[in-house]
Formats: structure tokens, C-alpha cells, sequence
């Protein structure tokens, strides 16, 4: 069954809850992406990392090593 395109956000926090940077906010069709991390300019640390597809929302953590 094809899946509609929605608009998909991905914002980036750090461990303070300050948001760091949006990664995507556009309306991408279902499927599997590739997003590059823009790193430079961000030190070593964990950052959180929340998808929202259509108001359904996924938090995940991701480490970033200099």
C-alpha cells in the first residue's frame, strides 16, 4: 500500500534541551532517507533528536564524536 507524503521535521536539541539545529522540514514521500548531520561547529556530546511525521512524534538520542 503506498503511504502519502507528509511533511516530516527533524530537529536537533542538546542534552540542555536547546535547540541546536532542523535538520529536515519539508513533505518527503514514506520510505527510507538519508539525512547528512551538519557536525561542524558542534562539540562532542549526546543530542537528542526528534521525528515529526503529521504530529506522530519519535525522540531518539544519537552520539556525536569530534
Amino acid at each position: 500500500m503506498h503511504q502519502p507524503s507528509r511533511l516530516k521535521t527533524i530537529i536537533c536539541d542538546d542534552m540542555t534541551g536547546r535547540e541546536t539545529f532542523t535538520l529536515v522540514q519539508r513533505i518527503m514521500s514514506a520510505g527510507k532517507h538519508v539525512i547528512p548531520v551538519p557536525a561542524a561547529g558542534l562539540t562532542s556530546g549526546i543530542y537528542r533528536y526528534v521525528v515529526d511525521v503529521g504530529g506522530d512524534q519519535i525522540v531518539h538520542s544519537m552520539v556525536l564524536i569530534q
